[in-house]
């Protein structure tokens, strides 16, 4: 098997709990700026950053908004594996499923936020093992640790993954 690109999620800035819970009973990863609406719309990163200081400049990650909501439509590929994180804490490990989409509307009845990937659990890693394994810290060129959705520096092997 090829290797796997790790990413790690911070599941959210104000109840991390209650999306961490939302993703795993929901098979699904997201993350906001939903003001933005479908990534499909957009050409690059710096279009979408745009869009998020035009229409939420109050928005104080505005300007690292692009970058990260575009990693998560393009480069997030089926087969990646998803560290979910509540900021102190790495929780579980994901693998995605599915591509993108934006529950448009819909998002207000189940959750904040609108940008998604369908993921399922992979209980059988650890998410410290695997973050460590992956580069933790060293994080891909370009990426901040700082950021809700990173990409980890170091793919690992998808035959002996880490468990």
């Amino acid at each position: 098997m090829p290797e796997r690109i790790v990413w790690r999620i911070i599941t959210h800035h104000g109840d991390k709990e209650r999306l961490l819970k939302w993703s795993l009973e929901n098979g699904q990863i997201a993350l906001g700026w939903n003001l933005v609406g479908d990534l499909s719309n957009y050409k690059s990163p710096e279009a979408i950053t745009a869009a998020v200081v035009r229409l939420d400049p109050n928005n104080r990650n505005k300007h690292v908004s692009g970058i990260q909501l575009w990693n998560f439509y393009r480069k997030l590929q089926t087969g990646d594996l998803v560290i979910l994180s509540t900021g102190g804490r790495r929780e579980a490990v994901v693998e995605v499923t599915g591509g993108y989409s934006f529950a448009g509307d819909k998002f207000e009845n189940d959750h904040l936020y609108a940008h998604r990937r369908s993921a399922k659990l992979r209980s059988d890693l650890d998410a410290d093992v695997l973050w460590r394994s992956a580069g933790g810290a060293d994080l891909a060129l370009g990426q901040n640790i700082r950021w809700a959705f990173v990409q980890c520096g170091t793919p690992v092997d998808g035959d002996t993954l880490p468990n």
